[in-house]
């Protein structure tokens, strides 16, 4: 018996291949979302989304909204507020082991330790540029690490020159107590001797240093004079030419022509001091 019925074809078959062939939106976890799931209204702004974005779980919330791209649009601009800098400004942090040379050069790093332009430019400054740059300093770290270095070394510098006043005026004090009633008469001897013996790079020395007023220098001096003092081999003091002997005279020219500043008052006639240099040499050889 034929069954003259017409077969009812389901909708879904009507709509042939396309619908069945068309991507299904996902869930949180990766699985297709139903269709009855996505509210009315939200398919053609769903629909228009890449697959990998469907495939994201972080827009399920997005995807219960009436106006998904709008609430897309709204959470970015809060995100952003969030972080306080727009995501292109942010900068990732290297895992451990990982350079940090993109670290440093987005915080103003300079391109190489040359380019520092606030650090002294001079080969025995190369180092500390080197430094700063392997640790990442930009120009104006590297300038205020250098300003408190060299103010600590200023401090570090008055306190050292306070502490140097503080032993000479010490030191003095200790060999007047010690020579008392005699310290004028034992600091002249031993000046004599220094002035006598010393080179200039020692005299130099002596004050740079403030060793020449210590009190066993001073005594060391004191002796040597008095020695020389008793053999007659004691140049004179200032004003004293005249009592010396032939033997000092000697001593005392060869000690004024290794003196630059005593030869040049003698040798210019145009210098002020002149006559007084000539007179001081001619009696000098008159007593040899």
């Amino acid at each position: 018996m034929e069954n003259n019925e017409a077969t009812t074809i389901p909708e879904s078959q009507e709509a042939g291949t396309e619908a069945a062939q068309a991507p299904e939106p996902t869930t949180l976890t990766g699985a297709p979302i139903k269709e009855s799931e996505v509210p009315q209204g939200t398919h053609n702004a769903w629909d228009n989304l890449s697959d990998d974005l469907k495939q994201e779980p972080s827009l399920r919330t997005f995807m219960n909204s009436q106006d998904p791209l709008n609430a897309i649009g709204k959470s970015y601009v809060h995100a952003v507020k969030k972080m306080g800098v727009p995501p292109e400004q942010m900068i990732r942090l290297p895992g451990e082991g990982e350079p940090m040379d993109d670290v440093y050069n987005a915080l103003g790093r300079p391109d190489s330790p040359a380019n520092y332009s606030n650090l002294p430019d001079s080969d025995d400054f190369k180092p500390v540029r080197e430094a700063f740059y392997e640790t990442g300093l930009s120009d104006t770290q590297a300038k205020n690490v250098l300003d408190i270095y060299m103010k600590g070394m200023e401090e570090v510098q008055t306190e050292q020159d306070a502490q140097f006043q503080k032993e000479r005026v010490n030191n003095k004090l200790a060999i007047q107590q010690e020579w008392g009633a005699n310290y004028e008469r034992n600091a002249n001897l031993a000046q004599r001797a220094f002035n006598q013996f010393a080179s200039k790079g020692a005299i130099s020395l002596m004050e740079e240093t403030g060793i020449g007023e210590h009190p066993e220098m001073l005594k060391m001096f004191k002796g040597i004079g008095e020695m020389l003092a008793e053999d007659n081999m004691l140049a004179p003091a200032d004003g004293q030419i005249n009592s010396i002997s032939p033997i000092q005279a000697q001593s005392a020219i060869k000690d004024k022509q290794s003196d630059t500043d005593f030869m040049e008052r003698y040798m210019n006639p145009r210098h002020p001091m002149h006559d007084e240099a000539v007179k001081e040499m001619q009696k000098l050889y008159e007593l040899t």
